[in-house]
């Protein structure tokens, strides 16, 4: 028994191609992508950081919670310190632990390899971000257009040229792309020139003024606050007194707790 993408060779891309091309299904029945291959290592996810191939079962990795405003479940993941590990499932093994460590090792040098460090050639390689990076969106498939080639935005899931759920198993087929100048120039041109002015911070410093004004006018008067404050104080002093009285009329000795309670309220009566 072994999974069919052990022993193809080429990356995660190319896997997933292949792998739709021979019509393996994926998981849950979808069409296979490079993420559930590769997944996320600090989450445990895809097919290549699967401890269940090695035998081991990993619980309370993650947890579930339901988002109020989508009623959509979210996943969050747990503090690894808090993962349960079980090897007792060697009946769920299908590679050996050297074929395990090669891959581990792989992804260590890949990770090293583009890690966000100052000393690092390699930070070349992560382009940098523009005005409308993670903002834009493919009008066929909803992927991001994000950066293709050199200043030219493209739909990254019609590059890797891959099956999209929404699309019905099919590949977008948007191969439009924009200069990123010319689009971002179109988006300033939408925005009214006001919005750069000085006048919108006007409007805005005295729209402050008047709900700061709203709320000092809505606040109590200080001297009302007071009296209300002083009935209080003398509702809960003859409350006091008349539960002392009741014990020296049943012949009960007086409670120094009441007795206490008077003399928090005298000073508190007594402040300014």
């Amino acid at each position: 028994m072994g999974h069919p993408a052990i022993d193809v060779q080429g990356s995660p891309r190319d896997i997933a191609k292949r792998l739709n091309a021979q019509g393996t299904p994926g998981p849950r029945g979808a069409k296979w992508r490079d993420t559930a291959i590769r997944g996320y290592v600090s989450r445990g996810t895809g097919i290549l950081n699967n401890t269940t191939y090695i035998g081991r079962v990993v619980w309370n990795r993650r947890q579930y919670r339901k988002n109020p405003e989508t009623e959509r479940r979210v996943a969050r993941g747990n503090k690894e310190s808090d993962w349960v590990l079980n090897d007792d499932h060697q009946a769920l093994r299908i590679i050996d632990d050297a074929l395990w460590a090669r891959v581990k090792e792989r992804q260590k040098e890949i990770g090293e390899l583009f890690s966000y460090t100052t000393t690092n050639r390699l930070n070349g390689a992560h382009r940098p971000s523009y005005m409308l990076s993670g903002i834009l969106e493919c009008a066929e498939c909803g992927g991001p257009y994000a950066i293709m080639a050199k200043d030219r935005y493209g739909c990254t899931n019609h590059k890797k040229h891959l099956p999209i759920d929404g699309l019905g198993g099919a590949c977008c087929s948007n191969q439009k792309t924009i200069l990123r100048q010319d689009i971002e120039d179109r988006v300033l041109s939408c925005l009214a020139p006001a919005f750069f002015g000085m006048r919108l911070f006007d409007d805005v410093a005295r729209q402050v003024r008047q709900n700061l004004a709203a709320a000092v006018k809505n606040e109590p008067d200080p001297r009302q606050r007071l009296a209300d404050e002083l009935k209080a104080i003398e509702r809960e002093q003859r409350q006091n007194i008349e539960q002392i009285s009741d014990c020296k009329a049943e012949g009960r000795p007086r409670l120094a707790a009441l007795d206490d309670m008077l003399d928090q309220l005298e000073e508190r009566r007594a402040r300014p």
